[in-house]
């Protein structure tokens, strides 16, 4: 056992107030109360200097009498040291205690009670209140005994034989690790021990500190992590406490209590007039931990937005709150509520590369609505008809706030659409949908412009004719049918409506006519791609010829372009001017002179009439030749029986087309798809080859042969792409044998492929 010397402790009770630590700023006070207000004298030790392994307690006996008492105990309840003999003389520092420790995690920061002397109380002999700290420094609190009061200062009081109090003289706390009461000799030649020496004490009022509070941790969660949620939410935390033990735990939303456990049923504790709510024991309250603990938030009731939950506890220190200190221990997390579906889009608006027609890819662009919940994380739509059935099923896209769309996929065929947009937030909830028109054609195509009708070099009695007009093409959706019916005398219909579909239309190579002769009405009409019908235009129609009424005529020529070549190779869309002089004899004039023109694709063995052209004062003549595959185009001149013929060649470069119709960009261990086509007549079983860029060259990877309308399909594994990389692709037709086209290639297309 630890002793102190009775010199050392005159000097430290002298020293006061300098021997007491700061006060802590974490720190959690509380009261125990030892040997009153029913409370006993707890667990404590008995000390002596004087004492032997035979005879512990030495010259002293230790008495305890704490039991049932008020708050002051008075003479109901008292804990005693007295000297046990009735001769002789106890030696200087000579001692005998109880001490009272504190436990780990607490500390003692004050302490007192009251004491009395209640029979013979020798000179020299004092009661003696003290505490000591972790460093093994001692402050005393009190010296009484006969002659002590004869000391100046507070720590000193005279013998009483009555309980009289005799608490915490200083203004400020401490941190020690035991408190004692003990009846000590002071004097230097000893104390007499005659008569019956006791010192008693009771109502030992100790400040205890807890400086650890409790731990509180919250558990993982969607509500827990910050993250947006909806409707019932799990919350989960955990506490531990060391010290004085948990008193309270609370979990708060906004401050308000959700959830609180009270753990005073657990706590020894107890609570009077005189000292208020005190503990019974050093560690009152339940302590231990992390114990587990659960709860359901509805967060329905909440309004959309930012919250914050709180799990806190408090040990009983905290909750004591004593000298300005207290609190509680919380973990505190923002909690986002979205309980209410987004708003619909605003001023939903679609974007296209011609509002003047329906083009099936087009973007859409919207506001979105103020909203204080969740972000919105996808975007639903649908192209509905104009009744309300659905022609695109209903596709999702993933984005943070979006406000547009930059490429949607609408029907390929033309119609009256509707385009539907809702929203969907982080937590699930889809708004309602916008919808707005998806813009299309409702102009007709105008009428055909200088018709002709004019009959092939046959005769009479055939029943093909060729027709020829120059269309005018608006903003709108493109033409894609011719429609005729001829009508006989008196507007009677002899050849009903025919329906000729094409690409912009201007000719109608094999017209359907009446079997008799006669004169007849031509009625030709346009429609487009949206369904638009154009006003009709009529032309007479004849079986004779056009034959030449000017004669003379001895030789033809028959050129291309501005330079006048017999051959011209021309990009695949162009045409060229068709031009040549009618040469008569002598001072014949040969101006006004009909000029037949006919067209051969190069790999047919049927030419076709183009129309016809008039020659000028001069003899000259000029036709424009459309776009088309490679032709020989021929001219004549029939002024009667003999007829006259020219020829010149147009050839035309092959202008094959490629897409990658497959997601981009494309990834390794994937397959892209092209798709292509080679416009024109004849374009069916052509050799088509992929190239891809190398260097300062091509490298054919791939080649196809077109289906029966020029259009093919390529797919291409990608297995080797170890680093981002894009490439420069192109198609090209490679010359070939019976394909009315001259080689040519495609526009260049990059392909980005990532590992």
């Amino acid at each position: 056992m630890r002793s102190t010397s009775i010199a050392t402790v005159i000097v430290l009770a002298l020293a006061g107030l300098a021997c007491l630590g700061a006060q802590r700023a974490d720190a959690s006070y509380y009261k125990l109360l030892l040997c009153a207000g029913n409370v006993g004298a707890g667990e404590y030790t008995i000390e002596s200097n004087t004492g032997t392994d035979a005879n512990p307690g030495g010259l002293f006996r230790y008495e305890n009498h704490c039991g049932p008492a008020p708050d002051p105990a008075g003479n109901a309840a008292f804990v005693r040291v007295v000297e046990n003999q009735e001769s002789g003389n106890a030696g200087y520092g000579a001692f005998g205690r109880f001490n009272w420790s504190a436990p780990e995690s607490v500390q003692i920061a004050a302490a007192g009670g009251y004491t009395r002397e209640p029979n013979a109380f020798n000179e020299g002999w004092r009661a003696h209140y003290f505490v000591e700290g972790y460093d093994g420094s001692v402050n005393n609190i009190l010296y009484q005994g006969t002659g002590a009061a004869d000391q100046e200062g507070p720590l000193f009081a005279p013998r009483t034989t009555t309980f009289a109090p005799h608490l915490w003289p200083y203004s400020t706390y401490g941190a020690y690790r035991r408190f004692s009461f003990e009846m000590v000799c002071v004097r230097m030649a000893g104390c007499d021990r005659a008569n019956y020496n006791a010192a008693d004490s009771n109502t030992m009022l100790l400040t205890l500190n807890d400086p650890s509070p409790p731990s509180v941790a919250i558990g993982a969660g969607a509500l827990a992590n910050g993250g947006w949620v909806k409707g019932a939410q799990p919350i989960s935390w955990s506490t531990s406490e060391a010290g004085s033990g948990l008193r309270w735990e609370r979990l708060r939303l906004d401050g308000a209590d959700q959830s609180v456990a009270n753990y005073g049923s657990q706590c020894d504790l107890a609570a009077n007039d005189a000292s208020g709510e005190y503990a019974r024991s050093f560690q009152p309250c339940p302590r231990g931990g992390p114990f587990p603990h659960s709860f359901t938030l509805d967060t329905a009731a909440l309004g959309d937005g930012v919250h914050s939950a709180a799990a806190c506890a408090q040990d009983f220190g905290q909750a004591s709150g004593i000298a300005g200190s207290g609190g509680e221990s919380c973990d505190v997390r923002t909690v986002r509520t979205d309980n209410t579906a987004p708003a619909a889009p605003l001023s939903l608006a679609i974007g296209t590369p011609n509002a003047a027609r329906y083009e099936p890819r087009f973007s859409a662009s919207w506001g979105l609505s103020a909203d204080s919940g969740s972000p919105i994380t996808r975007v639903h739509y649908s192209v509905t008809d104009a009744l309300g059935n659905v022609v695109v099923p209903e596709k999702v896209v993933a984005a943070t706030n979006p406000t547009s769309l930059p490429l949607i996929e609408g029907p390929s065929t033309p119609g009256d659409y509707r385009l539907n947009v809702a929203l969907e937030d982080e937590v699930g909830f889809v708004g309602p949908a916008a919808s707005v028109a998806i813009p299309h054609d409702t102009v007709p195509p105008a009428a055909p412009q200088d018709i002709s009708v004019t009959p092939p070099s046959s005769s009479r009695s055939a029943r093909g004719f060729d027709v020829q007009w120059q269309n005018i093409v608006d903003a709108g959706s493109p033409i894609n049918a011719v429609h005729y019916e001829v009508l006989g005398d008196k507007g009677r219909v002899v050849v009903p409506e025919r329906i000729v579909p094409g690409t912009n239309p201007q000719a109608i190579a094999d017209l359907a006519t009446p079997p008799g002769r006669g004169r007849f009405t031509l009625r030709v009409w346009l429609s487009d791609a949206e369904g638009n019908v154009g006003a009709p235009v009529s032309a007479p129609l004849a079986f004779d010829c056009v034959r030449s009424g000017v004669k003379g005529g001895s030789g033809i020529s028959a050129t291309l372009g501005q330079h006048h070549r017999n051959q011209l190779l021309v990009p695949y869309g162009s045409g060229a001017p068709l031009s040549g002089r009618l040469i008569g004899g002598g001072e014949r004039q040969i101006g006004g002179a009909p000029v037949c023109i006919y067209s051969r694709i190069v790999t047919a063995r049927k030419r076709h009439f183009l129309g016809t052209a008039v020659t000028d004062a001069q003899g000259g003549y000029a036709y424009p030749v459309p776009s088309g595959a490679s032709r020989e185009l021929s001219v004549e001149y029939r002024p009667g029986a003999r007829t006259i013929r020219s020829r010149a060649t147009l050839v035309t470069k092959a202008r094959p087309t490629l897409r990658l119709v497959s997601r981009t960009p494309v990834h390794d261990k994937t397959t892209a798809v092209f798709r292509g086509r080679l416009p024109g007549p004849e374009a069916g079983g052509v050799a088509i080859v992929l190239q891809v860029k190398s260097g300062k060259g091509w490298m054919v990877f791939r080649e196809v042969v077109t289906r029966a309308d020029g259009s093919y399909t390529v797919r291409y594994p990608f297995t080797q792409a170890l680093t981002p990389v894009t490439y420069t692709m192109r198609a090209q037709m490679p010359p070939q044998k019976g394909v009315p086209y001259h080689s040519g290639s495609s526009e260049l297309i990059d392909v980005p492929v990532r590992p």
